[in-house]
């Protein structure tokens, strides 16, 4: 694997030119926490702590607005369909909502999860929904009516950090740990919907075991928990072809087994980042960039060959939320004032 050098934080300025949407930042500020994604169109943001609001990036305004969406609870997790017809969001509360973005009506509620809901996702054809729970529980649910799909469970699998669906929706991938506290990838091979009155129990087996090898873990018992953690917050490429784990004083990103089998071993370590104290990662949806928070300043990095192409630099506070646009060109970031920037990406190309 590649091994990228610390970036000093006092270097200023991006590398590559960089556009940040000022009016966002002077208008938009929210009560932390900050969950944040952008429509498929690119032109609006969905934007919600206790209260969830759509936003208009060019003029700034609200287009709507839905206070106390999940009660007095906070949203935990946000997810837009990819056809841009519905919204999910998750919460403490133990359920799902999903809401219709023209009107932010809630159309249907989740129930089933006997924890805190943390993440939530979409299939990419916006018919599936993914959800896991602190219990580790993930369920699958149509997304046209809410009936619950499938309830996804694995012996070996005991902490869910991220989920994601693969391109095609034929399989669904979850990066977690195991009791021995190993962090891998588990694979689920998904049959389709199955007919109305029936839930399905897919039991996991790992990547490597679908291709009748034996299971491949990138971090192998490790007993500090924060060391041995893959990152909450979206640690998968939109693809499901690469993830992040931190371990450490690092960033590990990896790229997991493609059906064609082109790592033998399940997983293929191809960059390590040096990081120091609280860090906030995410990945392109194409896997080619990594966006690494450093303090107030958010890295750009090349996935392959470790390149430093921008360092944003555009909030005064520690950023806490990143989320990249369907398309890879924009990016949206949230700081401790809760206060948003929309940073316009250029088609960049590492220097030699």
């Amino acid at each position: 694997p590649i091994v990228v050098q610390q970036v000093p934080m006092a270097r200023r300025g991006p590398i590559y030119p960089v556009h940040t949407t000022s009016r966002l930042r002077q208008q938009l500020r929210f009560t932390y926490p900050c969950t944040l994604a952008f429509m498929p169109d690119g032109h609006r943001v969905v934007l919600a702590s206790s209260n969830l609001r759509i936003v208009d990036i060019a003029t700034g305004a609200v287009v709507r607005e839905r206070e106390e969406a999940h009660g007095w609870k906070a949203i935990d997790a946000i997810a837009v369909a990819p056809s841009g017809r519905q919204l999910a969001t998750v919460s403490w509360d133990e359920t799902a909502r999903l809401w219709d973005p023209e009107t932010l009506e809630c159309v249907t509620v989740l129930q089933g999860h006997t924890d805190s809901l943390g993440y939530v996702v979409y299939s990419a054809d916006s018919s599936t929904i993914a959800t896991s729970s602190g219990s580790n529980e993930v369920r699958l649910w149509r997304a046209a009516d809410g009936k619950p799909l499938y309830i996804l469970s694995s012996p070996g699998l005991t902490w869910v950090a991220s989920v994601c669906f693969t391109y095609d929706g034929d399989r669904f991938l979850v990066g977690g740990r195991n009791a021995q506290k190993d962090v891998g990838v588990w694979e689920w091979a998904l049959p389709g919907q199955p007919s109305d009155g029936e839930t399905a129990v897919a039991v996991a087996a790992s990547v490597a075991e679908l291709q009748g090898k034996r299971l491949s873990i990138c971090h192998e018992g490790c007993e500090d928990e924060e060391a041995a953690r893959i990152d909450w917050f979206d640690c998968f490429s939109l693809d499901g072809r690469r993830f992040c784990v931190r371990s450490g004083d690092s960033v590990h990103i990896y790229a997991v087994m493609s059906a064609d089998g082109d790592c033998a071993d399940g997983f293929s370590q191809v960059l390590t980042v040096p990081i120091q104290g609280e860090v906030y990662v995410h990945l392109s949806p194409d896997g080619r960039r990594l966006f690494l928070t450093r303090e107030n300043v958010v890295e750009v990095r090349d996935t392959k060959t470790g390149a430093l192409l921008s360092i944003l630099h555009d909030h005064d506070k520690r950023i806490r939320r990143l989320a990249p646009s369907p398309d890879g060109r924009q990016l949206i970031s949230a700081d401790d004032q809760s206060t948003v920037c929309i940073h316009t990406l250029c088609n960049w190309t590492p220097a030699n």
